[in-house]
């Protein structure tokens, strides 16, 4: 083969590799304020009392879905991806994802009982936790 095909192959699969995963990274890290979806509003014990008793339904009805959140603040821990907020709830805990730097340091400088509102994306639910990413402080009581 010639080595300009070869080499128009490689850039070829190369520029492909790169754009998927610049699709695949875009799409996990969804902008803040881009979403068309009017976030629905439950609070922690609400949603984890409904992956409780029927996860399949609470997964259809709050699942990939855009929602705002009130719970108690439980613990926060700061990890490789962010920080990571528990609100707790009634026998799953709320774990919400924090990824942007402004929201790491405000969510940091809350204590266990703070009463939040948070907005953020329902990834499903884990043995002990209902996953929430991309979160955004909105009011804390």
């Amino acid at each position: 083969m010639p080595r300009m095909l070869k080499m128009w192959i490689y850039s070829s699969i190369f520029s492909a590799m790169v754009a998927g995963m610049w699709w695949g990274i875009t799409k996990f890290y969804e902008p803040k304020g881009t979403s068309s979806q009017t976030p629905i509003t439950v609070t922690a014990e609400e949603l984890t009392t409904a992956y409780a008793s029927d996860p399949v339904a609470a997964n259809k009805t709050y699942g990939n879905k855009l929602v705002e959140i009130t719970g108690i603040v439980g613990v926060g821990t700061l990890n490789n991806d962010g920080y990571s907020l528990l609100l707790n709830g009634y026998i799953y805990d709320v774990d919400c994802e924090f990824i942007d730097d402004t929201e790491i340091l405000n969510v940091s400088l809350l204590i266990p009982g703070d009463e939040v509102t948070i907005i953020g994306k329902v990834v499903g639910v884990s043995l002990v936790y209902i996953m929430i990413n991309n979160c955004t402080l909105k009011n804390v009581r």
